[in-house]
């Protein structure tokens, strides 16, 4: 389950570059309309510049990109190319295809960046053999640019997937339970906004369980802590093992968990709180060799309009302090 659709530090980047090339093609346009006379270079540039500006401005104000960042690399390489081509030219314009990949790996992450960058080196490689100003030999030339390209390239994407691979640990870390592996309540949060979306948005209902360990406190008082938390750990990996196909477990607090399952109808819901309170009453928990047994009660409630989600989750409660009055290790609907 991806909680997460939006990467503000890359789009904060991105900002930032979109900021940085409409100054510096704003820049080298005014030099190449009034100092260099190259007015075609100099159009090209301010074109660029101004959609930068219009793309930075697009940035702040939408949460979806889409591919707009990968085509605007796209177009910042071809302006190289460009600017590389033209006659005369200094050669030290060519030192902008070094400042790619770093870019594309921080902007695109790593997939998308691997791919900018090779096709980078490609559009370089293909311009260096066709720039008309260069006085050193070629092959030379080619060699020193492919070894530099790609010690930078290995250096971006070596740092790219340790920033990505930190970025996840700390991810779960911040949405899951540290003792059962759940969920955690602002996990629910987030989830709970993306389902709501979906409902709102696509009309697709779903149902909310809130489940709670039947006499737990006794098994504290009777096995010790030890034994409390080890059932809260057999607990959790006992529901993500039921509801592993159908939706997400969370740790809401103490021995009380939600849960949000893929149902359009309540017998459906209620199906699966069943097949899940089953799994309760026939699972054999272990402490230290010695078999404990566990019981669960459940509140559901289907989710067929747009609600608050306190809201929802104190009418699953109602009814589960039912099943809890009427005698625990039941199912209750709440319609």
């Amino acid at each position: 389950m991806d909680l997460v659709h939006t990467d503000t530090a890359r789009r904060r980047v991105f900002q930032g570059l979109c900021l940085a090339l409409m100054l510096a093609t704003f820049s080298t346009a005014l030099v190449n309309l009034y100092i260099s006379s190259h007015p075609v270079l100099a159009a090209v540039e301010f074109a660029f510049s101004a959609s930068s500006f219009l793309l930075f401005q697009y940035s702040r104000t939408h949460r979806e990109l889409g591919p707009g960042p990968f085509i605007y690399l796209t177009c910042c390489v071809l302006l190289t190319v460009v600017a590389m081509l033209s006659k005369p030219v200094s050669e030290a314009i060519f030192a902008w295809f070094l400042f790619f990949p770093l870019v594309h790996y921080v902007i695109l992450g790593q997939r998308q960046g691997a791919v900018a960058t090779a096709l980078t080196l490609t559009a370089a490689l293909i311009t260096l053999v066709g720039h008309p100003s260069n006085t050193l030999p070629l092959s030379l030339v080619i060699i020193n640019l492919t070894l530099t390209y790609l010690c930078i390239w290995i250096l971006a994407h070596v740092y790219e997937a340790n920033r990505e691979r930190s970025a996840e640990m700390l991810s779960q870390m911040a949405l899951r339970d540290a003792l059962t592996g759940c969920y955690n309540r602002h996990a629910l949060s987030r989830c709970f906004q993306l389902r709501r979306t979906q409902l709102v948005d696509q009309g697709r209902p779903f149902a909310m369980l809130v489940a709670d360990l039947d006499h737990f406190k006794q098994i504290n008082d009777r096995y010790g802590h030890d034994a409390g938390d080890e059932m809260l750990r057999q607990s959790g990996e006992l529901m993500r093992r039921v509801c592993r196909d159908t939706g997400q477990v969370f740790r809401t607090g103490g021995e009380e968990f939600c849960i949000l399952l893929n149902c359009d109808t309540e017998e459906h819901a209620l199906a699966e709180a069943e097949r899940l309170r089953q799994g309760f009453e026939h699972h054999g928990f272990l402490h230290q060799g010695q078999l404990i047994r566990l019981s669960i009660s459940i509140g559901v409630t289907l989710v067929v309009k747009d609600e608050e989600l306190q809201k929802l989750l104190n009418r699953a409660d109602s009814h589960l302090y039912q099943a809890k009055h009427l005698g625990r290790n039941r199912v209750m609907l709440a319609s």
